[in-house]
């Protein structure tokens, strides 16, 4: 019997910003404390290799990915490596078509969390990179089609954790003189608020 055609995705792609919690490789482009490149991790993952996920396999925006019938989104700054600089065109967005993961290891809400393991890619900056990548695909494939594209993806957000271990567990900066653990957790929700606008 021929092989039967694989299921049509339930949305064209899928979007990650994150932290390590759905960094699937961006840590391994970077300087950074924060990586996961090397064994143990991967192990039980498909190619069983480290990959640069936080896991011994496969973490949750990968069933994602599988659930709504896409292939496991790639790091964007492997994206951009591809492409290199300066280069439009279909060729070039072939692995964003389907989306891209911004997530990185270390990540915060407030961009100077978890800035004591070396580099990584804060909320800001995986914001710019959504944009950028939006910038691209417009390029390539028309605004409308780009508008069209975003309105039907879905946009996965799982950061925080270090804003909270680093500033309040930790007591950075004095931060529980200034704030109770629940205005703590209201700063950085109107933070992520004000990113997502």
């Amino acid at each position: 019997a021929p092989p039967s055609a694989p299921p049509t995705p339930l949305v064209p792609a899928l979007f990650v910003i994150g932290d390590s919690t759905s960094d699937v490789g961006t840590n391994n482009y970077l300087g950074t404390l924060a990586r996961a490149d090397r064994e143990p991790y991967g192990r039980d993952f498909d190619t069983h290799r480290p990959t640069g996920r936080f896991s011994n396999g496969r973490i949750p925006v990968d069933y994602l990915a599988e659930k709504l019938g896409l292939p496991f989104v790639p790091p964007y700054l492997e994206q951009s490596m591809r492409m290199g600089v300066g280069s439009v065109g279909l060729i070039n967005i072939g692995g964003m078509i389907q989306g891209v993961n911004y997530a990185s290891a270390a990540a915060g809400i407030l961009s100077s969390s978890g800035s004591e393991l070396g580099m990584h890619v804060s909320l800001t900056q995986q914001v710019q990179q959504v944009e950028d990548t939006y910038e691209q695909l417009a390029l390539a494939l028309g605004e409308a089609a780009t508008v069209d594209l975003f309105k039907r993806s879905v946009f996965f957000v799982s950061i925080g954790s270090n804003d909270f271990i680093h500033y309040y567990l930790r007591n950075v900066s004095g931060v529980q003189m200034h704030y109770l653990p629940w205005e703590f957790n209201q700063l950085l929700v109107n933070a992520v608020r004000q990113e997502i606008k």
